[in-house]
Parts: C-alpha cells; sequence; structure tokens
C-alpha cells in the first residue's frame, strides 16, 4: 500500500509549499523547503522550482510509508489509516509510528486518541499542530470511507495551498456564491477574501479565511438549496 493522493493532499494543505528554504519554528535544528522538506541537505538560501518541489515530495514518502507499512502484519491497514498515520510520520519522523502505536502494541482506537497529543514544537503548544492532529485522527477514525462528499471535506485547505481540491473550491465559490475567482487551482490572497466573505455572510461561522470542516459543511448545506 502506498500514500493516495487524498493522502498527500492532506500533508500539502497543512505544509504549503515554500520555494525558498526557511526555518517552520526557530529552535529547529535544519531548514525546510518545498512541500515541508525538512533536513541537513536544505541550505539558507536554497531556492528550488515547483516541479523540483513536487518530485522532492514524492521521493520523500518512502521512508514514512516504510515506517507504517511496517505495522500492516499487525493492523491491515485501510486506505484512510494508511495516509494519516503517513502524514503523521511526515511531521513527526518516521520513528513517531513506533511511538504512537506502542511497537504495534495498542489498538487502533487508542492510536487515534494518542494521535491528537502530538501538538508540540520546542516544548510550545502549536495551534496548527492541534489542527493537524485533529484531521489526521479523523481520517484515521473515517475506516474505509471513500464517500465523495467526505473526500470533499478533507482535508483543510488555506493559502498557499495548491491542488486539485482548490479549483473546486474556487468552482463552488464561483458556482454557489457569485464570485469570480479564477479556477487555477492556488490559494491565494483573493481565494482567501472570497472565503472570508462567504464566512461573514454565513452569520455564524468564524472569519479566518480558512476552509475546515465547518465552511465545507455550510458550502454542502448552501449547495443542496
Amino acid at each position: 500500500m502506498n500514500i493516495s493522493e487524498n493522502g498527500l493532499n492532506l500533508i500539502k494543505s497543512f505544509e504549503g509549499c515554500r520555494l525558498t528554504a526557511y526555518k517552520a519554528y526557530y529552535t529547529e535544528k535544519y531548514y525546510t523547503i518545498g512541500w515541508g522538506h525538512y533536513g541537513p541537505d536544505v541550505r539558507l538560501g536554497m531556492r528550488i522550482t515547483q516541479e523540483e518541489a513536487d518530485r522532492m515530495l514524492i521521493n520523500d514518502m518512502s521512508v514514512y510509508e516504510n515506517a507504517v507499512r511496517a505495522y500492516d502484519p499487525i493492523y491491515h491497514w485501510s486506505q484512510n489509516e494508511f495516509d494519516a498515520l503517513t502524514s503523521f510520520a511526515y511531521n513527526l519522523g518516521p520513528g513517531s509510528i513506533k511511538q504512537v502505536t506502542a511497537n504495534g502494541s495498542r489498538s487502533k482506537a487508542v492510536i487515534a486518541e494518542k494521535m491528537l497529543l502530538y501538538y508540540n514544537c520546542g516544548g510550545h503548544k502549536l495551534e496548527g499542530l492541534v489542527r493537524r492532529r485533529k484531521q489526521e485522527a479523523a481520517l484515521f477514525t473515517s475506516g474505509g470511507n471513500t464517500d465523495p462528499e467526505y473526500q470533499h471535506a478533507e482535508p483543510t485547505l488555506r493559502r498557499r495551498c495548491k491542488n486539485d481540491r482548490v479549483r473546486l473550491l474556487q468552482h463552488n465559490c464561483n458556482k454557489y456564491f457569485g464570485k469570480s475567482l479564477e479556477e487555477d487551482g492556488s490559494f491565494g490572497p483573493l481565494t482567501q477574501q472570497a472565503i472570508r466573505e462567504i464566512q461573514a455572510a454565513s452569520g455564524y461561522l468564524e472569519v479566518d479565511g480558512i476552509y475546515g470542516p465547518k465552511t465545507a459543511a455550510y458550502f454542502k448545506e448552501v449547495a443542496r438549496k
């Protein structure tokens, strides 16, 4: 089993893609580039192309997939479970799978609970990691759910996301809310502003410019009318 497109999109939605090396948190030892590629091969001032970033992500996957795959004889992962844990490992390192499963001794229910606890970086609780763990745990506990509506709601989309889900989101903004966004698959400032306006018009959504589960539910509600 390999990570699916849905799993890659989950990773992309949280990592974002930056073509110049940066430190996601000041205490980190190495720099990050592309879709969250991190390590000693990334240097200050390093720049890459979008094609290189996409290729780097695919090449990076094997070590994290292998970490999850090692426990398949015990758990017999569904695709969604595999995707969620691969995203988890990509963020925390391949050794995190041994930790969160307690080397294969925990049940799937306990694994899902423990996943939610990995939200610190440099000794500090990061809300971005809290959101990511919730998304990963939700995907993990969905089992084999491949319903199109479910997939449409996952993962959360925000600034710097670039994928077909953003293109679908832009299409739905235009179709159901009268926006005039270019359907280019890139979540830029205009798409963010459109989401803010839609959230404000709902009368109850948080106006944060992020397409999360509650905003997705509102989109579906409007589409059904």
